[in-house]
């Protein structure tokens, strides 16, 4: 049986071809946007600048120094200008302008007209007045949730009811279609059939529809100027993502279909998250999928964090594979935000939170959007995740050009392999095994190799698309004591 480190280097390092000139070279380096502060002389990390001010429509705002926001990005390496843009996250949705009123009640809609109009005196101004500062912004990123309201978790049926009746429901907007077209065959449905969770999934198109608008209004008021202003600039927002093909199941274990990508990338939330799924079943028929029956259940553990993270992110790429993928992670102390419940279970083996962020950027990601509760001390989460990413840029020499798969894979898979085709021509590949696991065996040679207490995965790399094989030899014995390291959790937010 061959040792974790030395199998690697045999298969990273083992001779197939010929190098070509430059191979070994990073180019364009996966990095990571932190919410939170970074300390000094990390490589791989640059905190967000965040926009000030809580900009509400018809409201006194607080104004925006735009030399001094040109002068703090001035500061931070080119292609890493980060603006957070939560100055706009409580403008759009529930202003009384924008409202539909039925029985005496206003609710918001998913026309925010008069929000847009308002935010247009605002935001283009700081543009401009910014690129004259000499400010230059690199990556647009938003923390926008408030359109939620607007889904069917949240909104009644009189709401809904009112806007069916609101003019605005048979007019496009936004380069959309209207409400009544974009929702065909369900438009005329009652509110409580749209909103019912057993309803063949008529809930889950209403919520896309809502997304797409939602989506579209901020292009229109946000996007829109700052490419405007800035023509080579990236623009995502939290949750905004295109998952038309095969979407996969989130935290409660709905297979939700979206397309409300903001600016021109996916950002989906890859924290781990493992909630009501775990009252589901995984489909026996599909096991990527989940199930109202079935006899195996989606747990909370850390490797089924890992998987649905996986099952995200592949859903995100495969839905749009030229729309650049800037996931969401959060700190790897965090336990989710549901009361009483630690709903993310990476503290309790970080070895599967870095495996998620390893496979993760194999899908092509350039930069990580990286969370973390600001009760929660910037060490040791933060050089901790300095190394992660450098290590993974060693490996993959930056940003990864051509994902090898992103099938959906199974929740009962107890080997993950994901790959991608680097700048240099090769091929580098991610071999994880659960930490059930005791050891793995490759297909074809019978050579093992076994999990270790750092790592539960190991990398090859190839000359042609030919992804490894490898498959469970021995599975770890339940009186085995675990080889995991937990870290103690953090608060909650």
């Amino acid at each position: 049986m061959i040792a974790a480190a030395a199998l690697a280097v045999l298969l990273v390092h083992g001779a197939t071809s010929a190098q070509p000139p430059g191979a070994g070279e990073v180019k364009h380096p996966i990095w990571v946007s932190s919410w939170g502060s970074v300390p000094a002389g990390l490589g791989t990390m640059e905190r967000m600048v965040l926009l000030p001010g809580d900009f509400r429509p018809f409201a006194q705002s607080e104004s925006v120094n735009a030399e001094d926001l040109a002068r703090r990005l001035r500061a931070i390496p080119p292609g890493r200008r980060a603006v957070l843009i939560n100055r706009y996250c409580h403008s759009f949705w529930g202003q009384r302008a924008d409202q539909a009123e039925a029985g005496g009640r206003a609710f918001p809609t998913p026309w925010p007209d008069a929000a847009i109009k308002e935010i247009a005196k605002d935001w283009p101004r700081i543009l401009h007045l910014l690129k004259y500062c000499g400010g230059e912004i690199d990556l647009l990123v938003g923390d926008f949730e408030e359109w939620g309201r607007l889904s069917t978790w949240w909104a009644t049926d009189a709401q809904i009811e009112a806007l069916r009746a609101d003019p605005r429901w048979n007019e496009p907007r936004y380069g959309l279609p209207p409400l009544s077209q974009l929702l065909g065959d369900i438009a005329s449905l009652s509110a409580s059939s749209i909103r019912s969770p057993g309803s063949a999934g008529t809930y889950m198109r209403w919520n896309s529809a809502m997304g797409r608008y939602a989506a579209g209004a901020m292009n229109v008021a946000l996007w829109e100027p700052a490419v405007a202003t800035f023509p080579k600039i990236i623009g995502c927002n939290y949750q905004g993502q295109r998952s038309m093909d095969r979407p996969a199941p989130e935290g409660n274990g709905h297979q939700q279909p979206q397309d409300n990508v903001f600016g021109n990338a996916a950002s989906p939330s890859l924290y781990g998250e493992v909630s009501s799924i775990v009252n589901l079943f995984i489909d026996p028929a599909d096991p990527s999928r989940i199930a109202w029956t079935g006899q195996a259940r989606v747990k909370r553990t850390p490797w089924h964090s890992f998987l649905m993270c996986q099952q995200q992110a592949r859903s995100c790429v495969r839905g749009a594979p030229t729309v650049p993928l800037i996931p969401w992670i959060a700190h790897l102390s965090y336990e989710g935000d549901s009361a009483g419940q630690s709903i993310v279970s990476f503290p309790r083996d970080p070895r599967c939170y870095d495996e998620n962020v390893r496979h993760v950027a194999l899908l092509g990601t350039p930069t990580f959007l990286w969370w973390r509760s600001m009760e929660v001390p910037p060490e040791p989460d933060t050089s901790r995740l300095d190394g992660l990413i450098s290590g993974i840029n060693a490996r993959t020499l930056g940003r990864i050009e051509e994902p090898a798969d992103v099938a959906p894979i199974s929740f009962l898979g107890e080997v993950v392999v994901s790959g991608g085709r680097r700048h240099d021509g090769r091929w580098i590949w991610r071999v994880t095994a659960s930490p059930e696991v005791a050891s793995l065996r490759e297909v074809g040679t019978g050579r093992e190799w076994t999990p270790t207490a750092e790592t539960l995965g190991f990398w090859v790399e190839t000359a042609e698309k030919v992804a490894p094989k490898w498959e469970v030899a021995r599975r770890r014995d339940p009186s085995e004591p675990s080889l995991a390291r937990p870290v103690k959790p953090a608060p909650p937010p």
